[in-house]
């Protein structure tokens, strides 16, 4: 049942002053709208079908070649409603869809059955895509927790790894030219204590060594001072940087 019409004017209205047709307030409210997307319609690498999001707009193409726009029929007395009403028409979605549905029913639920066959094959691979995930032997889920117990194993090998890094650091820095003469410097220290040692000994003993007594003596003696003047001769070349491979 078509609503009441409005009272025809009595004067005619001319072209120029005409309120603007439905069509012609829907395109002004859609030229306002910003819409974007990402078409992933033609990837192959997925196990199943996108839905191109102008996929409905093709089958449109493809059901009505000669008009390849979505037409919406008005009765001609829309012409004589007020910009009010037909801001309210537009607002209301409802009514609005109701009266698109109604005039491309047909169309609409041949859509719906093939996006329907779609859904349904991205349902199931989904879930065959679940089962096996979770397959207990080799399934992706097995795989990964044996990744994460690996990479936990990596990450303990790394830190042990890191620690003998350290450690041969400390190891290589003892063998600096620095620390190689100090540790010349305490060995010329203590072969010099020893050689005092045995010249006091000597000194206390003096008249009662025997001849190898004193020979032995002599001999100690002699193989210090010879150790002495080594690590002396060493602690010098170090000094002069001419021990090449100490930095």
């Amino acid at each position: 049942m078509q609503p009441a019409l409005p009272q025809k004017p009595l004067h005619s209205v001319q072209t120029n002053q005409r309120q603007p047709t439905v069509q012609r307030q829907l395109h002004s409210e859609l030229s306002k709208l910003n819409i974007t997307h990402t078409d992933h319609s033609n990837r192959t690498d997925l196990p199943f079908k996108i839905i191109s999001p102008d996929h409905t707009l093709e089958l449109f193409k493809t059901k009505h070649k000669d008009n390849l726009l979505l037409q919406v029929p008005l009765p001609s007395y829309f012409e004589y409603i007020s910009n009010a009403k037909i801001k309210e028409f537009i607002d209301n979605d409802e009514l609005v869809s109701g009266y698109v549905n109604m005039l491309y029913n047909e169309d609409f639920t041949e859509i719906k059955e093939e996006l329907d066959i779609i859904i349904q094959s991205q349902h199931d691979t989904a879930l065959d895509l679940k089962n096996k995930y979770t397959e207990s032997k080799d399934g992706l889920l097995s795989k990964a927790k044996k990744l994460d117990k690996d990479l936990v194993n990596y990450h303990s090998r790394l830190n042990e790894f890191d620690h003998l890094q350290i450690e041969m650091y400390d190891s290589l820095s003892d063998l600096s030219r620095q620390n190689i003469s100090k540790l010349f410097d305490k060995k010329v220290s203590e072969t010099e204590s020893l050689c005092s040692d045995i010249l006091r000994d000597a000194s206390e003993k003096e008249g009662k060594l025997d001849p190898v007594e004193l020979e032995k003596l002599l001999d100690d003696y002699i193989s210090l001072r010879h150790k002495w003047h080594n690590y002396k001769e060493c602690i010098s070349k170090i000094d002069h940087h001419k021990v090449i491979g100490l930095e």
